[in-house]
């Protein structure tokens, strides 16, 4: 998992409000092809993966605001960046990087490796049933 920054911000009962996603600019090929890894890229979102903000910090962080901020402004997810094809190599890669992160560990949840596996063992029964036998004519 490319980073590895992720900070938790809580209320005052503990439950979750939303989660820091950081990729360090060391991640981001296009920063490491012209040896200006000195950054960071960080998305801020919500327990369903919404993007609420983010920060980048570093060279042609412009660039990778104009990917940043319409996700911001329509309330885009993290899937929906991570699922978009994407220039490579550039300095987007690092809000890209961010957004694998967050759907990566929401996959690895605990409820939906459960909600996979019973999924997974519905699917295999299904398809080991015997086919229906046909008559032709």
């Amino acid at each position: 998992m490319p980073g590895g920054g992720r900070r938790r911000a809580t209320t005052a009962d503990n439950s979750l409000k939303h989660r820091a996603r950081t990729v360090r600019h060391t991640h981001v090929d296009r920063a490491v092809t012209e040896d200006t890894t000195g950054g960071f890229t960080r998305l801020i979102v919500d327990r369903r993966g919404k993007i609420l903000g983010g920060t980048i910090v570093g060279p042609r962080a412009g660039e990778s605001l104009a990917e940043l901020t319409p996700a911001v402004h329509k309330g885009i997810t993290t899937s929906d960046v991570a699922g978009t094809t994407h220039p490579y190599p550039t300095y987007s890669d690092g809000v890209w990087n961010a957004a694998v992160a967050d759907v990566r560990e929401r996959l690895a949840s605990p409820v939906v490796r459960r909600a996979m596996a019973v999924l997974i063992r519905v699917r295999r029964r299904w398809l080991d049933r015997p086919a229906p036998h046909r008559r032709y004519r």
